[in-house]
């Protein structure tokens, strides 16, 4: 029959237990039901007057009390069993599962004397289902090592817990592998396999029914391949200038099977890849070719097992380097392409340098021959040097002299290939090293080439000597000098009061600032741009303005011995507002007029010839027009030609009213309290200290 108990323990520690027993469907035949308490285990004693015999009314509740001389101890565990003449039920508090023909329990920790708590669970008869769904492979074999396996099934579940699964492969292959226990991890690792070896297994699953498991059927198989062995170092086969072979060391089980290689790779020391060999077999010797003589290499191998699978982290590596041999660099340096075997350059400087280090040496002998001996295999730069002397080299197969263009150095490969050539460099000499030099000097910028100006002496002077000559208005004031030596010179042109300025570019004309000379240096490589020096021409005279209104054009020193301020080089009076300055308006405007002009306004004050209306600092009044306290003269500074008026401002009033007229003595004070006294001394001081 079907049997529902509900149990009802109270008063926890004392005594006491009360059983509740029905059948659920009204009209059910009766049955004797025989319940007890057991110590610890339902194999256990029961507990002394726990036994108590019933047949329950069908369709209610039973209630069945145990004695009141049960004593049950406080902090032990019990368990309660209810059989009948042919079935035994128990029952778990944790997963309220119900076992026919076997055992459950409910069970706890009675602790305290008045907590209570409720289970109830119904039986309908033996489990005959297996767990579903039926297991299959979620992640089939994989390798792990070289001697293991993991795989995971799928999670099946059933009402009869736990559910167990079982790993099968079969013992009748060679090698074989290892069928595992009944166990609940869904996950099994097959350990001590053979390396790079492909093994089979299917899984099943099964509940914990008693007396009989329910079982599934086999899964679809799943099969996978343990790890190749590492190799265990590379061994260099041969080493070249330009090659290493190499090939890798250990032991490869199956090393024919499937997929089954190893892959080379290498690189320079800084990690710069240069090659690999793709997948090759395990017993290839592999050949990097391409390679430069005296450097060294790192070489790395990788192992696939035979389904492809390389195991993470797994590589060996070594270093080589490349050979290197030394050979014999020669040639000729001479200065006449029709007879170079006469005309060779003795005391010529000549510098190999490259990988293999820097060799020098000096040319000898009529034929200005060189040789250097023991030069490693490697890519050189050869340069000859000889002061006052360029250098050309003539380059082979075909030798054409002179060259064009001219190269001062050449690059060499020196390997067993070049030999040959190696011992034939040669170079073409100019020790006269003269060059032409020449330009254009123009007065106006956006027409240089119109208007060129004539009868200008440019002088060149340097380290080969003075040299002049004259520009040429019928050629749009062009000049040249031809044959001048290599050296440093300053080009300087000259015309009556003119002045001059260099212009490197028209984008940058007229210049600023004007440099009336032009260093240059004459050889080979500067030969295009000193035959194409501008220069621009300007007036040397300027504005020389004479207080109040006085201005004459004339030049600078002519200006300051006539005791006049000159507005600079190219001003013209009466041109650009010319010996104007600052009128300061008495409204706190300002207009840029000469003094002349200025001094007709009433209450205007002229700032002077230096002076203009900016009002740099934003105030809203002119620099130039702003009273700065201290400034006795007026000139927009506290100077030293203020401290003699301030003192007599300071001192005597009548005598500094007598003495400087045009002054205002309220400019004495430098505190700004409206009072000219000594609390001024100090603020003027430090004015006069602070630059401005």
């Amino acid at each position: 029959m079907t049997l529902f108990i509900h149990v009802h323990i109270i008063r926890f520690g004392v005594v006491g237990v009360e059983l509740y027993i029905t059948a659920p469907n009204p009209g059910s035949p009766a049955t004797s039901v025989t319940v007890s308490i057991h110590e610890n285990t339902i194999t256990g004693a029961v507990v002394p007057g726990t036994t108590v015999a019933l047949i329950p009314t069908p369709g209610q509740w039973n209630e069945f009390s145990f004695p009141e001389t049960v004593s049950l101890i406080s902090g032990n565990t019990y368990v309660i069993e209810a059989q009948t003449e042919t079935m035994r039920w128990g029952w778990d508090d944790q997963n309220n599962s119900c076992y026919p023909y076997g055992q459950a329990y409910l069970h706890g920790s009675l602790a305290n004397s008045d907590q209570c708590f409720r289970t109830r669970v119904g039986c309908t008869g033996p489990d005959v289902a297996p767990p579903s769904p039926a297991p299959s492979f979620a992640t089939p074999p994989t390798p792990v090592s070289t001697t293991s396996l993991t795989m995971t099934s799928t999670v099946a579940t059933d009402d009869t817990p736990p559910v167990e699964y079982y790993f099968w492969t079969s013992p009748f292959v060679t090698p074989p592998g290892h069928t595992g226990d009944w166990q609940e991890d869904t996950t099994y690792v097959d350990v001590s396999l053979v390396p790079n070896t492909s093994y089979t297994y299917v899984l099943r699953a099964r509940d914990s029914a008693i007396p009989v498991p329910n079982q599934t059927g086999y899964s679809i198989p799943g099969t996978g391949s343990t790890y190749v062995e590492t190799p265990s170092g590379i061994q260099d086969v041969s080493i070249a200038e330009t090659s290493i072979d190499v090939t890798a060391l250990g032991t490869f089980t199956n090393p024919t099977d499937g997929d089954t290689g190893l892959y080379f790779s290498w690189e320079l020391l800084d990690a710069t890849p240069i090659g690999n060999s793709g997948w090759v077999a395990t017993v290839a010797t592999v050949t990097a070719g391409g390679l430069t003589a005296g450097t060294t290499y790192r070489f790395r191998v990788i192992s696939r097992n035979r389904d492809g699978q390389t195991e993470p982290g797994s590589e060996a590596t070594a270093e080589f380097t490349t050979t290197s041999s030394v050979f014999e660099v020669r040639g000729e340096v001479y200065t006449d392409c029709e007879n170079p075997l006469t005309s060779g350059l003795e005391g010529v400087q000549v510098t190999v340098d490259g990988p293999g280090g820097t060799f020098v040496t000096t040319t000898s002998g009529g034929q200005g021959v060189w040789q250097i001996d023991g030069v490693p295999s490697g890519t050189y730069t050869v340069t000859p040097n000889l002061t006052d002397c360029d250098f050309c080299h003539v380059t082979p197969p075909d030798y054409d002299c002179p060259p064009d263009p001219c190269n001062p150095s050449c690059q060499i490969t020196v390997d067993e290939a070049h030999q040959a050539e190696n011992q034939n460099i040669q170079f073409l000499a100019d020790c006269e090293c003269q060059y032409k030099i020449g330009g254009v000097i123009f007065d106006a910028c956006d027409n240089p080439w119109g208007s060129g100006v004539g009868d200008v002496l440019v002088t060149v002077d340097g380290d080969g000597g003075i040299f002049t000559t004259y520009t040429s208005a019928a050629y749009m004031g062009h000049w040249s000098i031809d044959d001048v030596p290599c050296g440093t010179y300053t080009v300087t042109p000259t015309l009556g009061t003119g002045a001059f300025c260099d212009v490197e570019t028209l984008d940058d004309c007229p210049p600023d600032p004007c440099n009336p000379a032009l260093s240059i240096v004459v050889n080979q490589e500067n030969q295009q741009a000193n035959q194409n020096i501008m220069t621009l021409a300007i007036s040397a005279l300027g504005a020389c303005c004479f207080s109040p209104s006085g201005c004459v054009n004339m030049t600078e020193p002519d200006c300051s011995t006539a005791g006049g301020y000159w507005e600079g080089l190219g001003t013209e009076c009466g041109i650009d507002g010319a010996c104007a300055g600052a009128c300061c308006l008495s409204s706190g405007g300002c207009l840029e007029l000469i003094e002349a002009d200025c001094d007709v306004i009433p209450e205007a004050d002229w700032g002077g010839f230096s002076t203009d209306c900016t009002d740099a600092n934003e105030s809203g009044t002119a620099d130039a027009c702003e009273e700065i306290p201290g400034d006795m003269n007026g000139d927009g500074f506290v100077t030293v030609d203020d401290i003699q008026p301030f003192v007599l401002a300071l001192v005597d009033p009548d005598a500094f009213a007598a003495q400087y007229p045009d002054y205002d003595s309220n400019s004495a004070d430098a505190n700004g309290d409206q009072d000219v006294n000594g609390l001024d001394v100090q603020p003027f001081v430090n004015t006069l200290l602070t630059p401005p």
